[in-house]
C-alpha cells in the first residue's frame, strides 16, 4: 500500500472497529464530527484520534504527498486507538 492508502485504511478500520463496539459513524457525520463523538470515550487515546483524523482528512481530501515516515507516525496513532477500543471492549465484557 501506498502511504496515503495506509492513512486510508488506518482510519477507515478504527471507525470499523468503533462501530463494533458501539460508536457507529453516520453517513452524514464529517470525520471531525465523528471525532467529538468519539473521543471522550477513548480517555487515554484522545490526541491520537484527532491525530489519526486530522491526517485521514488530509489523505483523503488533499493532493499534498503523505510520506512514508508520516504514514509510520499514523501507525502508531493507530495502534494506540485500537489498544483503547480494546480495552472498552473488555471493560464492557467485565461489566456482563
Amino acid at each position: 500500500m501506498s502511504p496515503r492508502e495506509r492513512v486510508l485504511y488506518y482510519y477507515l478500520s478504527i471507525v470499523r472497529r468503533a462501530g463494533e463496539r458501539g460508536f457507529p459513524r453516520r453517513r452524514s457525520q464529517t470525520p471531525y464530527e465523528y471525532d467529538t463523538l468519539l473521543e471522550p470515550n477513548l480517555p487515554y487515546a484522545q490526541q491520537d484520534m484527532a491525530s489519526l483524523t486530522q491526517a485521514f482528512v488530509e489523505a483523503r481530501y488533499s493532493r499534498r504527498e503523505i510520506e512514508p515516515d508520516q504514514a509510520g507516525q499514523i501507525q502508531t496513532y493507530w495502534q494506540r486507538v485500537k489498544a483503547a477500543l480494546q480495552a472498552l471492549k473488555q471493560k464492557a465484557a467485565g461489566r456482563g
